[in-house]
């Protein structure tokens, strides 16, 4: 049994006693807002705005329609290349379930993520009016090898395949020196989920693995819910603030509950464009402000069909303030330079976007939280892009 037609989709499982592998909530994670810690709340201005904010897209470029599609981006955390090349060789060999569990030892409690996903939308700004329809498809896959319990190792594994559209329709109203924007998104999701454990018996000795995996993990589901938000820009000022807030989730994303299930969460975010510096924005968020996520801690004292855990309410003030900054070194209507940098749940964000007339590619790196507290447990993830954006 090869392990390369597993481990693409995310479904292999790992577990523990006691263990958790929770992050704040999200559906789409863009590398040029992560390069700038993940901020865009108040300063919108990208399609994938509507994911924080749907009154962002009014900072569209007016009377141009902006095309995003057949693009892909990927994230992985750090050293999840090697654990992935060790399972699949070990897999390959006369007695692989002994040499998997010497690998899951070796990884022990180690948690690493994978993320494949591709955002393609159309959106137009006619200056009071802005709408924006999209797409989004995502495969993310969450794993950590366990070295104890009854079968002496397991695979533990909160994972997703997720797709659906989003559509966004935003006003603004100008006044004097300021102006004021209100928007609203509708969006549909369908996900197959794995949440669970198995072992390297489970594995090997199934003649189908994917069927073994979606009869003993999977959970289908699909959720409807609204967004709204606002945006407030003062221009007379020197450092032109803008001040945002959204509401998103409103009703719930819920996917019967299980990894992926999206709370409501109420999100405030400010930014500024100083005059002094051409073509740059500084950025602050705090999401999430009535703490409507959960840490997620799993009770596994073996494979089982049954999932048991306790949802625990985060309140973490550090993992839900964000800050950054972002400047092109040029933009001109052939081509831009980006570079951004930020501050994400205590560490620090970067990257590098470059578009060169239609084609535009890119990369960013952060560190995501999976413990209740900064540093209970750091994950370093690195985003590549690449897509045709017009």
């Amino acid at each position: 049994m090869n392990f390369r037609t597993l481990l693409p989709i995310g479904a292999i499982v790992f577990s523990a006693f006691h263990t958790h592998a929770s992050e704040l909530s999200y559906l789409y994670k863009d590398s040029r807002v992560m390069a700038m810690g993940g901020a865009n709340i108040a300063n919108g201005g990208l399609s994938s705005s509507v994911f924080s904010n749907p009154a962002g897209i009014t900072s569209l470029k007016e009377n141009d329609l902006h095309l995003e599609l057949i693009g892909a981006q990927l994230i992985a955390s750090k050293g999840v290349q090697d654990v992935v090349n060790d399972i699949n060789e070990a897999s390959e060999l006369d007695d692989a379930t002994d040499i998997l569990v010497d690998v899951f030892a070796a990884y022990s409690g180690e948690r690493f993520h994978g993320d494949i996903s591709n955002f393609s939308s159309l959106s137009y700004n006619h200056g009071k009016w802005a709408w924006s329809l999209g797409l989004l498809a995502v495969g993310d896959g969450n794993i950590t090898p366990h070295a104890n319990g009854a079968s002496k190792g397991f695979l533990e594994t909160q994972s997703r395949a997720y797709g659906g559209a989003i559509g966004t329709l935003a006003r603004k109203f100008s006044f004097v020196n300021s102006n004021l924007s209100i928007g609203a998104s509708a969006k549909f999701f369908q996900q197959k989920g794995y949440e669970g454990t198995v072992t390297a018996i489970d594995l090997i000795k199934s003649n189908d693995v994917i069927k073994t995996l979606d009869d003993k993990l999977n959970e289908n589901g699909s959720a409807f819910s609204f967004d709204i938000g606002a945006r407030y820009s003062l221009d007379n000022y020197w450092l032109k603030p803008t001040f945002g807030a959204s509401v998103l989730n409103i009703g719930k994303l819920d996917f019967n509950n299980r990894y992926g299930t999206q709370p409501m969460t109420v999100n405030l975010g400010a930014a500024f464009y100083p005059d002094i510096l051409s073509h740059t924005e500084i950025a602050l968020d705090y999401i999430d402000l009535l703490n409507a996520n959960n840490q997620r801690y799993y009770h596994m004292a073996g494979p089982t069909n049954i999932i048991h855990y306790t949802d625990v309410s985060d309140t973490n003030v550090s993992k839900r303030f964000r800050a950054g900054i972002k400047t092109y070194l040029w933009k001109n209507t052939f081509s831009d330079l980006e570079l951004g940098a930020g501050y994400y749940q205590g560490n620090i964000t970067g990257g590098i976007h470059l578009r060169l007339s239609i084609f535009r590619v890119g990369v960013a790196t952060y560190m995501e939280q999976l413990g209740p507290n900064i540093g209970d447990y750091d994950d370093r993830r690195y985003m590549a892009n690449i897509a045709i954006s017009m």
